[in-house]
């Protein structure tokens, strides 16, 4: 089922949560809070409650252009402000991650629309729920892969940094691998853009910013099987916040629930049957439990295959892991040997044959080159472990692209000079802002992609590097003039060790450049490409996100 504007079923399934959540916990009390002695008392001595907002979790909860907290649950606090005699003063948070740790700071003194988990248990007391929405997964329209939780076992799964959805997954889906980003749009376009990856996402806020944003090319394509219960976590040192809170949620009648919801999520009015049309609705009722029986039959034999159709996959998926990793370990050998039969031969050479000194300072030079290689091969394969596995700190800061592509184009000439191949940087976007990155490591990306253009290119020719934006992303291009890639290579391109299946000029690299090159991208929550045009040459490209406030949507 295709993400579209408007999205009916988004609308119905928030409003029914919100109803059924309101029918459980609100009516007994109609309007009236009786809180305790001791509620009182701090109610007294702290009137103002601080709370740390989702900055970008629309129609629930967002902070727009000017400033100001919108959504269901800000209209919520305000009803709970009249009853309360609470106030609720929101805290400015650039993401759902800071949110968070605001509380944890003791900065703020709850949030106020969370799921409970393992973790925020150690520091957050939660109320009752007033909210829930279902999480699904959405991959792409040409996604071919599976497209349940369990099918999904192996593959990279897109999640937003801090959300609750994530630990469940660890714990009923251990095998899908989790790739972060700061928020859910980033998500959202990581996915459009194709990557080759599904995303498991709140269904109402992703609604929303499938519909602002005009991404077209989303489908959802199953139920997670998890729900996002939400109410307010309040710090675990203020209980008394909590039960005023609490006790305030349970007066909420249906009527005020759908009022709020109805703002929001165009909820129509309930329909009330007449007593003719309620013995209808019980006649109704009947054939719809007959029906059902058989709907649940069908619905069994469906899941018995699709579970089956899931095993199979998860089978061939794990055989292709192993037959990869089997692949790697004889790549890994292949290139260890050929320097090390190299440095041994020199040696055998210089201890057992009578030698003149020209010969033996060659075979002392081939002996060092060889070393240098392995020892760069070493330490490419421990940088792309670390950079695999996450394991590595980017320091983030304001980086300027110009400058960015200025100091690789100088660092690059005196490996460009000699093979005779003349670097140009062409004209970019006067405006471009700084982007946060390490620019130390996305340095270390462009040089790479850089000095393969250069090795790849005739003599005589031109390397072309470019800056510019692209909607929310700083857009970098490294393209040459050489022979191209072949076409069955492209896809395995950045894998460790493709490379060396290219011939180029120059001397030969490991053949983890761009295996190391797409890790790095992916700690900065980008991506890396390539594009080949039919009469040779290739373009790689890089997207970075820009600083917040400077995408163009």
């Amino acid at each position: 089922m295709t993400l579209s504007p408007g999205f009916p079923i988004a609308r119905a399934l928030i409003a029914l949560g919100l109803a059924l959540v309101s029918l459980a916990c609100g009516g007994r009390n109609r309007g009236k809070v009786e809180l305790s002695q001791g509620e009182r008392d701090w109610l007294r001595a702290h009137p103002v409650v601080r709370v740390a907002p989702i900055p970008d979790y629309a129609p629930l909860e967002w902070i727009d252009a000017k400033g100001r907290v919108q959504g269901v649950t800000p209209d919520l606090l305000k009803l709970l402000e009249a009853r309360s005699g609470l106030r609720f003063e929101y805290l400015p948070a650039g993401s759902w991650q800071e949110a968070l740790d605001l509380v944890k700071a003791g900065k703020a003194d709850c949030v106020d629309l969370a799921a409970p988990t393992e973790e925020r248990k150690e520091y957050l007391a939660f109320t009752r729920s007033y909210m829930e929405i279902p999480d699904v997964v959405v991959v792409n329209e040409d996604w071919t892969g599976p497209t349940t939780l369990d099918g999904l076992v192996g593959h990279r799964m897109v999640v937003v940094r801090g959300y609750a959805v994530n630990d469940w997954m660890r714990r009923k889906h251990p095998g899908i691998i989790q790739v972060e980003v700061p928020d859910l749009l980033t998500g959202l376009r990581r996915v459009s853009f194709g990557g080759g990856e599904a995303m498991v996402v709140n269904l109402a806020p992703a609604t929303y910013h499938i519909r602002e944003q005009k991404i077209t090319n989303l489908k959802v394509v199953s139920d997670s099987g998890f729900y996002y219960r939400l109410g307010f976590g309040v710090r675990k040192d203020l209980p008394e916040l909590l039960g005023i809170i609490d006790k305030t949620l349970a007066t909420l009648t249906e009527g005020e629930v759908e009022a709020i919801s109805g703002k929001w999520f165009e909820v129509r009015a309930r329909w009330r049957p007449s007593p003719l049309q309620w013995a209808a609705l019980a006649g109704g009722l009947v054939l719809v439990a007959a029906a059902s029986g058989l709907a649940w039959i069908w619905t069994l034999r469906i899941q018995v295959r699709e579970r089956t159709e899931a095993l199979r996959l998860q089978l061939a998926q794990q055989k292709r892991l192993e037959e990869r990793q089997e692949a790697f370990v004889v790549m890994i050998t292949h290139e260890l040997r050929t320097p090390l039969t190299a440095v041994k031969g020199a040696m055998d050479l210089l201890a057992g044959a009578e030698l003149d000194d020209t010969r033996k300072r060659e075979l002392v030079r081939i002996s060092k080159d060889n070393a240098d290689r392995l020892v760069l091969l070493v330490n490419d394969l421990l940088d792309l472990e670390r950079f695999g596995a996450g394991a590595v700190d980017l320091e983030v800061a304001e980086v300027d692209p110009a400058n960015l592509l200025r100091e690789v184009t100088e660092a690059c000439q005196t490996y460009a000079s000699p093979l005779g191949v003349r670097i140009q940087v062409e004209p970019g976007d006067p405006d471009l802002p700084a982007c946060p990155m390490d620019g130390r490591r996305m340095a270390q990306v462009l040089f790479n992609l850089l000095s393969n253009a250069i090795k790849h290119s005739p003599e005589g020719g031109v390397v072309r590097l470019h800056a510019g934006r692209e909607d929310g992303w700083l857009r970098i291009e490294v393209w040459d003039e050489g022979a191209g890639i072949p076409k069955e290579l492209v896809p395995r391109l950045f894998e460790p060790f493709i490379q060396g299946e290219i011939q180029g000029r120059g001397p030969k690299g490991t053949g983890l450049g761009l295996a190391i090159s797409r890790a790095l991208v992916e700690l900065h929550q980008g991506r890396i490409g390539v594009e080949c045009g039919p009469a040779g040459g290739s373009r790689f490209f890089v997207l970075l996100p820009l600083a917040p406030g400077a995408a163009q949507t």
